[in-house]
């Protein structure tokens, strides 16, 4: 069941709604900054320009959602689905991702300063001109991504998996990448990387 006028007017409101069903929900420009919306249902729900700061989205699902030019600074989104979701311009500086599920989601020029992306899956993600400066991408899976132009200085890349990646034009020293797993890795300078095959 979609979203009622009433439950839209209660989450502008009380910025409370653990569990909610807002799926396709229209909240552009709605300010849900330090709010509570662990587990809700936001497929394809349409959040651009959104005030998303300090917000608990812990375990919820957010596939297919519009979230271009959001703030979600320091935003909770740990083992949350955003899978396909579109971030373009978005803002994720110290943003918590771990164990986020954001496969093929759209990630071009959004500003991830600072972000913990622990084990989170952005496999053929789209992270082109993207600032990744000092986030944690520990174990995360970046398999295929676009990371073309993106700023990887002083990430944390340990088991970062990087198979089929395409770092040309990165930001990122050949001692960044020591602990990342490279097999037909395209890297910043256009050569491709077998390390790890």
């Amino acid at each position: 069941m979609a979203a009622t006028f009433q439950l839209l007017r209660e989450l502008e409101e009380t910025k409370q709604c653990p569990g909610c069903d807002l799926r396709s929900a229209k909240l552009v420009r709605i300010d849900l900054a330090g709010g509570n919306l662990k587990g809700a249902d936001l497929r394809g729900a349409d959040l651009e320009h959104a005030d998303l700061s300090n917000a608990n989205f812990h375990s919820s699902n957010l596939e297919e959602s519009r979230l271009q030019n959001a703030n979600l600074n320091d935003a909770v989104f740990e083992k949350a689905n955003l899978n396909q979701a579109n971030l373009e311009y978005a803002r994720l500086i110290n943003t918590k991702l771990m164990r986020a599920k954001m496969v093929e989601a759209r990630l071009e020029h959004a500003n991830l300063e600072g972000a913990n992306l622990e084990y989170a899956n952005l496999e053929e993600a789209n992270l082109k001109n993207a600032n990744l400066k000092g986030s944690i991408l520990r174990g995360a899976n970046l398999q295929f991504a676009q990371l073309n132009n993106a700023d990887l200085r002083n990430c944390v890349l340990e088991g970062t998996k990087l198979q089929s990646a395409n770092l040309s034009g990165a930001q990122v020293s050949d001692e960044e990448l020591e602990g990342a797993l490279l097999c037909q890795t395209t890297m910043p300078n256009g050569r491709t990387a077998y390390r790890d095959c």
